[in-house]
């Protein structure tokens, strides 16, 4: 008496009913949003590439490859792809070797090995922060542009700093 292996486990309850089916069960939304997410619009934009729809054109008719065809004669492409390569050539060399080398440097304990370490990680840990508080002081100030048109904003949500 044999039974199929992709449906059952050894205590004849189907897989899903296990410890690793609730697993399955939790993660399996989360999948489906992802692929949602990423899998339409990549579709979606390869689709789209065989059409000669161009600015607000809500209707494109079916061109083929001539799309590929015309990037693929395109002088900047190719020069655009080459200073690409270039930089990868060069930068991810470095960044491995000069990355290990600190790696190396810091796993031994050296004197003020603490400070440099947290100066290393400071503009990942600062940048956001940073970033945020320059988005909210630009946001407070009118643009010129608003200032021009004469628009008002409501400023009943500042505080006083």
């Amino acid at each position: 008496m044999t039974a199929d292996i992709t449906t059952t486990t050894t205590n004849g309850r189907p897989f899903w009913a296990g410890r690793r089916g609730t697993g399955l069960s939790f993660v399996a939304p989360a999948v489906f949003i992802m692929l949602l997410v990423g899998l339409f619009p990549f579709l979606w934009s390869i689709a789209v590439s065989f059409q000669d729809l161009a600015g607000s054109k809500q209707d494109g008719n079916w061109i083929g490859l001539a799309n590929y065809q015309k990037l693929l004669t395109d002088a900047r492409v190719w020069a655009a792809l080459g200073r690409t390569l270039l930089l990868l050539a060069v930068a991810l060399p470095l960044e491995l070797v000069l990355g290990l080398l600190l790696a190396l440097h810091f796993q031994q304990d050296r004197p003020l090995k603490r400070l440099f370490v947290a100066l290393i990680v400071l503009p990942a840990m600062v940048s956001p922060r940073f970033s945020r508080r320059c988005r909210v002081t630009r946001t407070r100030r009118r643009s010129a542009s608003s200032r021009a048109v004469g628009s008002r904003r409501s400023t009943t949500w500042r505080r006083a700093s």
